[in-house]
């Protein structure tokens, strides 16, 4: 935890000591505080220089080297630490919306008449360097541990005496204030989507005449070249009525994964893309016309999703002497009866433990959600699996097959209480208290194209089934983002650990041998004692889950990928031993594979 209220001195010392440890040993500052970096053990020459960093919880590790516990970002010779603690009281990126509004603050004139309100200041880097060109500086943020870390890299940096902290939700702090220069990047994420469009609503009326507001956030559309409803509800007014807007993509090689453009055969209604963009505002003036300019990103700076119905995913063996697909990554969505159909037979061969999957796999399904990965409204936090889609006639739905349930003027705490409503509703009509299926069920309040008692029926029927399709679809996610989903893929779940077993076309006629009982007995009492499984590919990767987590990811050979996938059907020795003679492998194949897996069931 980093010590956040320690004396104004002891934090101005602790920015003097980053600066001396960076002069003298860059590598070793690096290692231990670079956000984008992973931790290195290293030594600290200066043992009183190390227990001052300790002190502060900057540092851990033990006497074979001191390892970084915060990241700490640098610019312009200042230090911003990204975290209070690791595990979220709050926690910091490295985000392209907040470069964004740097580079417009970069290009702001300096002094104190320029006035800066920084709102949603996070780790209060945008408030820190706009106090750093001299600016008059404002910074709010709702959570008191966001304003204790703000505050705390203003001593840091010996700023703290320029920037006035107020704590409130979005503008409440700055009630009929106005500024020459407004920042912010709202979040965003699921339901706080709804955030983007409430502090867009507020945020003009907080700028002066003659000033700016810079406002960095996530945008989407429907179709490939559809309109930004956020232009047109919100800012295409504000054009109209003499303002000058522009609004710009951001592009970063950070968080590429985020800047999604959906393509689907055959076209899917309401598939959202998705892209970070700036948009800049200067109120109306006098004698000055107003406009509007609007910058698409352009396709080649896009990550493509392929998205296919899941009434294409064929299950069963690919006919004799098909050739492997285009590589995609696909999300199969379930949108026509015809996909439930498919879903159906998928469940029933979860049921028995074993899926075989030819063909376009799907790394993922998009509407997950409905069947149990995540509950579509969180009583407890934000978290749930609905968003704020914002639409072209100033409607929010939560999600792509969703109606409409809130407005483009509401709260972001409103909207999440009418999907609360909704959802309490649901649970009471659809007899939720009392169903079998509650633990695994996601209670989907829009189950398109399923109407709600077929919903329930469904997934009542296939409770049993909902969590090992999680584990299958998360499964799949992972080797595509491995390269090692193909055209073909045998899929075994064990319901006993629930734990997976794949691989790919690795059966074989199995005759009687001499068994290896040494390397089986050390697995069995390995698995006795960690109730772990090995994943066994294959294109020769090995990975251990426990819990549905993934332990480790390993390159092993066909033998060990064999053998690997073999024990989790449960074959005896002799077994084993038949299945590496068939292979033409050496006799002892058998026990060197068993013995390589038990060293990656170990961590060697």
């Amino acid at each position: 935890m980093l010590r956040v209220d320690a004396e104004a001195e002891e934090i101005s010392e602790l920015g003097r000591v980053l600066h001396a440890v960076e002069e003298s040993d860059p590598f070793a500052f690096a290692a231990l505080f670079d956000p984008t970096a992973a931790r290195l053990r290293v030594a600290i020459a200066d043992d009183g220089v190390d227990t001052f960093l300790r002190g502060f919880g900057l540092i851990g590790g033990d006497g074979t080297g001191s390892i970084g516990a915060h990241r700490i970002r640098r610019r312009g010779g200042r230090y911003y630490v990204m975290e209070i603690d690791a595990r979220g009281e709050y926690r910091q990126d490295v985000w392209p919306e907040t470069d964004a509004l740097l580079a417009v603050l970069d290009a702001s004139p300096e002094g104190p008449a320029t006035t800066t309100l920084d709102m949603g200041t996070g780790t209060g880097i945008v408030a820190i360097e706009s106090a750093a060109r001299g600016h008059t500086v404002v910074a709010t943020d709702l959570f008191p541990s966001t304003i204790a870390l703000a505050r705390f890299n203003a001593q840091l940096n010996g700023l703290a005496h320029r920037i006035d902290f107020r704590l409130g939700h979005l503008f409440e702090p700055v009630r009929g204030e106005r500024f020459s220069l407004v920042l912010t990047a709202p979040h965003y994420s699921r339901v706080s989507d709804q955030l983007r469009t409430e502090a867009l609503v507020a945020a003009p009326a907080h700028v002066a005449e003659g000033g700016k507001l810079a406002f960095a956030t996530q945008l989407e559309w429907e179709g490939e070249s559809g309109a930004l409803p956020h232009v047109e509800v919100l800012l295409r007014p504000l054009a109209d009525a003499g303002a000058r807007v522009r609004v710009t993509p951001i592009f970063s090689t950070v968080k590429r994964a985020w800047f999604q453009l959906a393509l689907a055969d055959p076209p899917i209604a309401h598939l959202v893309s998705r892209h970070r963009f700036l948009i800049t505002m200067e109120p109306a003036q006098e004698g000055r016309g107003g406009a509007l300019e609007v910058e698409r990103p352009a396709v080649r700076e896009q990550l493509f999703f392929a998205h296919v119905p899941l009434a294409r995913l064929r299950l069963g063996p690919p006919p004799l002497g098909e050739s492997a697909p285009r590589r995609l990554d696909p999300r199969a969505v379930i949108t026509t009866i015809d996909d439930v159909k498919v879903l159906e037979q998928l469940f029933a061969q979860l049921a028995a433990g074993f899926v075989e999957i030819a063909g376009e796999v799907p790394s993922a399904l998009l509407d997950a959600c409905r069947f149990g990965e995540r509950t579509c409204v969180s009583f407890r936090d934000k978290n749930g699996a609905s968003g704020a889609i914002l639409d072209g006639d100033g409607g929010v739905r939560p999600c792509s097959h969703g109606g409409v349930v809130g407005r483009v003027g509401d709260r972001c705490d409103d909207y999440l209480e009418l999907l609360r409503r909704r959802a309490h509703e649901a649970f009471a009509r659809r007899g939720c208290a009392t169903c079998v299926a509650l633990p695994s069920c996601s209670r989907c309040l829009f189950p398109a194209p399923l109407d709600e008692a077929r919903y329930c029926d469904l997934v009542r029927a296939r409770h049993a089934e909902l969590p090992a399709l999680g584990r299958l679809w998360n499964a799949l996610k992972f080797l595509g983002a491995q390269g090692s989903v193909g055209p073909h893929l045998r899929v075994k779940l064990r319901a006993r650990t629930g734990t997976i077993v794949a691989a790919r076309d690795m059966s074989s006629e199995l005759t009687t041998a001499s068994p290896a009982d040494d390397a089986l007995h050390r697995l069995q009492l390995l698995w006795r004692e960690r109730q772990t499984w090995v994943l066994a590919l294959g294109d020769r990767r090995a990975l251990a889950w426990r819990e549905g987590t993934i332990d480790f990811a390993s390159t092993v050979s066909e033998a060990v990928a064999g053998v690997g996938e073999l024990l989790g059907e449960g074959a005896r020795a002799e077994e084993l031993a038949a299945w590496t003679r068939s292979k033409g492998l050496p006799e002892s194949a058998t026990t060197e594979s068993l013995a390589r897996i038990a060293d990656l069931l170990e961590g060697e």
